[in-house]
């Protein structure tokens, strides 16, 4: 290994562990304290979505893909025989968990017809293991405090990996933001992260997400902290070198909501006025330069050359619309690991039968969330919990437009799957909260 990738790892290390002694990180600490073996079978199971082929050479990346089918047949059978131990995991997962379990077994069933058998299995159990881990871990959740001890561990886990980013940038700067082909200027840059290795896409979402959990714990905490404080400065620091619209874009949209919401209106009142005097300073005029981050205007009305694709993805589904061509098939027929939008994909791997399977827990968990919108008579720790838990939803929701998201082994699989669980698991509470009194 590189020296420079170890000296990243054990910088971001050590500054996560410095980060979790004081204020809001101690909070944190403690939180996951409680629940040691699921705190790091959750770590291990959010992680396993790095441990893919960017390796130097082929020898290499075939040991980590080896690495990956150990470690996510072992998250097999933890969750098969957990679940088998608690079998009310899957009546307490809820309807969205099943409708993803459903899409899981469909993508199973459709290697039968796919271009590539063995890949469209394997792929498809991939997704099948995130989706057996998120309904497992529904047997520790139980009230309110562990919801927050799941947002608690994602916020640590985004925390470590916006800090391996911001390593990565100040200790080999030409490895982590190429230049970025026929884009040109001083805004043509885009962040990326070494170890592990996390495209500008994620290091932007990895930072909204950082960003939106720390606000919500610094508008909910009365007193200053300055730990939540500097993990949100970090956040937007690493969400402008990633440098990618579409998260960007989401977080603005989160903080809106959570503002909003959150009924913070004092805050969204100054909030308007700096931003109404850095229009008037000319700010507008170099924002618009930084989100055509130095390509023509052609190239940005295309969402950076997708559209063109897009309709190329839309030519193959329209060959088999029902059923599609099998799970993660584009891969084989367009050569892509990707199409760049979640729908699109699962139209063109599992047509219009997969998309309505997979859209029912957008749609189940979406009703749950309006339901939940709280009021004045939520309790604080409730109101904390929905705002992060929205905040969660929203990043997910944008990204899945111009990216990969939920439809296949990714790091918002296994995000998605938590908050599913977790919504289901806020609106049961409120539930019986409302019924005791």
């Amino acid at each position: 290994m590189n020296i420079s990738l170890i000296i990243i790892m054990v910088c971001s290390t050590l500054t996560v562990l410095f980060f979790i002694q004081f204020g809001i990180g101690l909070q944190w600490k403690r939180s996951c304290s409680k629940k040691k073996f699921a705190s790091v079978l959750l770590i291990v199971w959010f992680s396993s979505v790095f441990l893919g082929g960017n390796s130097a050479t082929l020898e290499d990346a075939n040991n980590v893909r080896a690495v990956r089918g150990v470690v996510l047949s072992a998250l097999f059978i933890i969750s098969v025989f957990g679940m088998l131990r608690h079998i009310s995991c899957f009546s307490r997962a809820g309807a969205g968990a099943m409708w993803m379990l459903l899409y899981a077994v469909f993508g199973l069933i459709s290697s039968y017809y796919s271009p590539d058998l063995i890949l469209s299995l394997w792929k498809s159990f991939e997704v099948l293991v995130f989706v057996m881990m998120g309904i497992y871990f529904t047997r520790f959740i139980t009230d309110i405090e562990d919801i927050k001890w799941i947002n608690n561990i994602i916020s640590i886990i985004m925390l470590y990996l916006v800090f391996s980013v911001l390593f990565s940038v100040l200790i080999s700067p030409a490895d982590a933001i190429p230049k970025m082909g026929v884009a040109r200027g001083m805004m043509a840059f885009a962040a990326n992260g070494l170890f592990p290795v996390i495209n500008a896409n994620s290091v932007t979402q990895f930072a909204a997400f950082l960003i939106s959990l720390s606000l919500v714990y610094i508008l909910n905490n009365k007193k200053f902290d300055l730990i939540s404080l500097s993990t949100f400065l970090v956040g937007i620091l690493v969400l402008l070198l990633g440098h990618s619209r579409t998260s960007i874009l989401a977080v603005i949209l989160s903080v809106l909501v959570i503002l909003f919401f959150g009924r913070y209106f004092v805050v969204t009142g100054i909030i308007m006025l700096v931003g109404a005097i850095g229009a008037f300073w000319g700010l507008a005029s170099l924002s618009k330069e930084y989100f055509y981050r130095g390509q023509s205007e052609e190239v940005f009305v295309s969402m950076s050359g997708r559209t063109n694709y897009w309709e190329a993805a839309w030519d193959v589904f329209l060959q088999s619309p029902i059923i599609g061509h099998g799970f993660y098939s584009q891969r084989v027929i367009l050569g892509w690991s990707s199409v760049d939008n979640t729908y699109l994909q699962v139209l063109v791997t599992m047509g219009v039968v997969g998309l309505l399977i997979f859209l029912m827990p957008i749609f189940k968990i979406t009703l749950q969330l309006i339901k939940t919108i709280p009021t004045k008579s939520t309790k604080a720790d409730s109101q904390l919990v929905w705002l992060q838990l929205v905040s969660i939803y929203l990043l997910i929701m944008v990204r899945s437009l111009t990216g990969p998201t939920f439809q296949d082994f990714h790091s918002n699989l296994c995000l998605m799957m938590l908050l599913i669980v977790c919504v289901n698991s806020y609106v049961k509470l409120e539930v019986k909260n409302k019924n005791s009194n």
